[in-house]
């Protein structure tokens, strides 16, 4: 099990001011609302798994999964911060914004390309990301080695002089399959 000693560099997703340069969610333009119908539905986690991040937050297996994407989380994104697969690139973009909704470094950190994964941390404290919403996927099926993804988050942080500033992060991520596994490679902002 990685632990936060034994990490070298962490994503940039959580640092919505970009310290860490464009990554998984950075600043953009407002984009439309709502939630792309097709959720991907993914096999539950291995028995023995380590529980994820997101069951101390509070997010229960009945409940709405974070990611916007219609199903419960249990069915949704639990599987996959629990140690398991993504069988897509959308699922792992799903996922991973999950991660940052419920700040689940070691998620983020597993699911990083380690060619592209800068220093961390990568949730930052003062964000609270509210909704995704996934546009464009090109490839990232169950059979393909890379896929891109166009998503769209909202969040809300403090502006610095003790107010809230909701805002939203467009990006086109790319994703590869390393050692069988969707893996978060690079993005564009937009």
């Amino acid at each position: 099990m990685v632990t936060r000693q034994d990490r070298g560099s962490r994503g940039r997703l959580g640092d919505p001011r970009g310290r860490h340069g464009g990554s998984g969610l950075v600043p953009g333009e407002d984009a439309p609302g709502g939630v792309v119908p097709g959720a991907v539905v993914l096999p539950l986690a291995s028995a023995g798994a380590v529980p994820s991040a997101v069951r101390s937050a509070g997010v229960r297996s009945t409940e709405d999964c974070p990611c916007g994407s219609g199903m419960v989380y249990g069915s949704c994104c639990e599987p996959v911060l629990d140690g398991g697969a993504a069988a897509t690139a959308e699922a792992l973009v799903r996922s991973r914004f999950t991660a940052f909704v419920v700040g689940d470094e070691d998620h983020l950190f597993r699911t990083w390309h380690p060619r592209t994964r800068p220093e961390g941390p990568y949730c930052h404290p003062g964000t609270q990301w509210t909704s995704l919403t996934i546009g464009e996927v090109a490839g990232g099926g169950p059979r393909d080695d890379t896929g891109v993804v166009e998503l769209v988050a909202r969040y809300r942080t403090g502006d610095g002089r003790g107010g809230v500033v909701a805002d939203t992060l467009r990006e086109r991520s790319r994703l590869v399959r390393r050692g069988g596994r969707w893996v978060y490679y690079d993005g564009e902002v937009r």
